[in-house]
């Protein structure tokens, strides 16, 4: 019997009808959860302890066990490879850490294991957790205002391209995306074509262009002569490389490491600086943290973006990502950092995005 579920659930004045309402249950089946006939699934068993702001292992006092659950991926994993597992929308969502995808930039800890394509064995006893995908490195400092709240949430940032983002964001599979938009020729911010309406916050703004041991022209035509070090397909990077190589009579093919695909700004940056390249395409601040020369090719800003009615059960995520956002904490932060601009604004909301990228 869950005797603290009803504790809380009284000392809130809550009926056992109310609480199946909010977590979207039968009342039969908090009845059942209280007195111990029935075994919530872990998806419920994590809205409840969520709803009850405490832990699954708490509000059920049971020590830290394994259980196999139901897994949507956000990419493709094999068997056996480690996860993070994170609740969204009440859904199960994994976060491949194998390989480079586990190197930020040593191992880091995870909370599952890929069992098959579609089960994971996890952990019940972890504290909530907020999925937020994007390529801005910045998005890491949010781990720091998110833990200091006096019910800490836990960050587990993906950090994938801007297509891939937004796309995991319209499937529903991510708390948060960032991805960046360039400034065209009429001085506007242009998004990508978006399958239905979210809602956008600032985070940054910055200059992406080519990352260089020394100096280099804005003459592109000597990149034939080099070994690039590319991010993966989807990214806004491989796409602006393409349009400047193209601008100046070149075919992006043509270049030694087209193909490549190095997944973050931050790799392409040490890429560079190791000597396993000669040039990449990255934003600004990874050429300063290298020290590395920087062309710039084009002004960019950094935006995340949420769903437009963000699921209930929720709620408590989303507003720690806010507050976060608007923190003095993470201003000072990413402050730190060269190369970022438009702090100032950050957290600040820029209104509803719809399925027309002119509405910039």
């Amino acid at each position: 019997m869950s005797d603290l579920l009803r504790r809380l659930r009284r000392a809130r004045g809550l009926s056992q009808a109310q609480v199946a309402e909010e977590l979207g249950i039968s009342r039969q089946a908090v009845a059942g959860i209280e007195a111990g006939a029935f075994e919530p699934s872990l998806a419920v068993a994590l809205r409840l302890a969520r709803f009850f702001d405490t832990s699954v292992e708490e509000l059920f006092d049971e020590p830290d066990r394994l259980v196999e659950a139901s897994v949507e991926l956000l990419e493709p994993a094999a068997p056996g490879e480690r996860l993070d597992v994170v609740a969204v929308a009440g859904r199960l969502v994994g976060v491949p850490r194998g390989g480079e995808r586990g190197l930020v930039p040593g191992f880091q800890p995870v909370g599952a294991q890929l069992l098959t394509p579609e089960t994971v064995q996890l952990r019940t006893s972890h504290p909530p957790r907020a999925l937020v995908a994007g390529c801005d490195p910045a998005l890491a400092l949010l781990a720091g205002p998110l833990a200091h709240r006096r019910h800490p949430i836990e960050l587990v940032w993906w950090p994938a391209s801007s297509r891939d983002a937004l796309r995991a964001l319209e499937r529903g599979l991510v708390h948060a995306a960032g991805f960046h938009v360039p400034l065209d020729a009429t001085g506007r911010w242009r998004w990508p074509r978006l399958a239905r309406p979210i809602e956008l916050r600032a985070f940054t703004s910055w200059r992406e262009g080519l990352v260089l041991r020394e100096r280099l022209e804005r003459d592109l035509r000597s990149l034939r002569t080099m070994r690039l070090a590319n991010r993966q397909e989807g990214a806004e990077a491989r796409e602006l490389l393409a349009a400047s190589l193209r601008s100046d009579g070149i075919e992006p093919r043509e270049l030694s490491g087209w193909e490549s695909q190095v997944s973050s700004h931050l790799m392409v940056a040490e890429a560079v600086w190791t000597g396993v390249a000669d040039v990449g395409v990255a934003l600004e601040p990874a050429a300063a943290e290298f020290k590395l020369a920087f062309v710039p090719l084009a002004d960019e800003r950094f935006l995340l973006a949420v769903p437009l009615d963000p699921p209930r059960e929720d709620a408590a995520i989303y507003e720690a990502l806010e507050a976060a956002l608007a923190s003095q904490e993470l201003r000072r932060a990413v402050a730190a950092i060269p190369g970022y601009r438009g702090l100032e604004e950050m957290g600040e909301r820029l209104g509803v995005a719809d399925g027309d990228p002119n509405d910039a």
